[in-house]
Parts: structure tokens; sequence; C-alpha cells
């Protein structure tokens, strides 16, 4: 089965997934401001954040996943991927989400920015 690439260039992507399914990941180029990918050798770690649509503007609402992601090929091709656990998609509902790196230079990169990945989980029949 192909992967769903989201393309943080293109705002109406969505990423669709039916409730309590584990597959298939969540893949991402993660590109700068000018639309190049960006070159993830040496990054010191990437996680994928999300949390529901509704809660996006308080901060204090926990988050559905923090946990880490993965890079897939060429780190200069600047594809990660997600894999989905356990509870991640227990929860109908539209989500925001995004990626954060730590770079080889140890500064932190939020992808996208300034908007979001958004995800959504639809019912189960």
């Amino acid at each position: 089965m192909a992967h769903r690439v989201y393309d943080p260039r293109l705002m109406a992507s969505t990423f669709t997934i039916k409730q309590g399914d584990l597959a298939p990941p969540l893949q991402a180029t993660l590109t700068d401001s000018t639309g190049q990918a960006i070159n993830l050798t040496g990054n010191l770690g990437i996680t994928f954040q999300m949390k529901l649509r509704q809660h996006a503007q308080h901060d204090a609402v926990a988050l559905k996943v923090d946990a880490a992601a993965s890079v897939v090929g060429a780190a200069t091709d600047g594809v990660v991927e997600y894999d989905w656990v356990g509870a991640d998609t227990d929860e109908i509902g539209d989500y925001i989400a995004e990626f954060k790196m730590i770079g080889s230079d140890s500064k932190p990169r939020t992808v996208p920015n300034p908007s979001f990945i958004t995800v959504r989980v639809v019912a189960d029949i």
C-alpha cells in the first residue's frame, strides 16, 4: 500500500485515517520556507506531535501524540515518517500536528511553520 505523503505547501492536504487503524504511517517531506527539502543529515532527533484542533489555542491541553518519528530514505530528501501506535487513533476528530526537530546545530525547528498538518480520524463501521 502506498504511503500518503503530506506536502506542507498544500494547505488543503489532510491525512485521513480510520478510528483504531495504525496503518498507513504518516509520511511528510519537511521543507523550508522556499519549498526546498530540509537536509536531515546529522539531526539529533525528530518528534511528531498531535492534539485535537479544538484545543489548538490551549497550550495546557495534553498532546494526543508526542513521540519519535524517523527519517525515511536519504536524509537529504527531508522525508520523515510517524508510525501510529496504541491509542493514537482511538478518538474521532480533527487534529493539528507538526514535526519538531533538533538540527545538527542543536537548534530546535518546527515544521510546518507557521501552519499545521491536519490529521482527520474518522469513524469505523
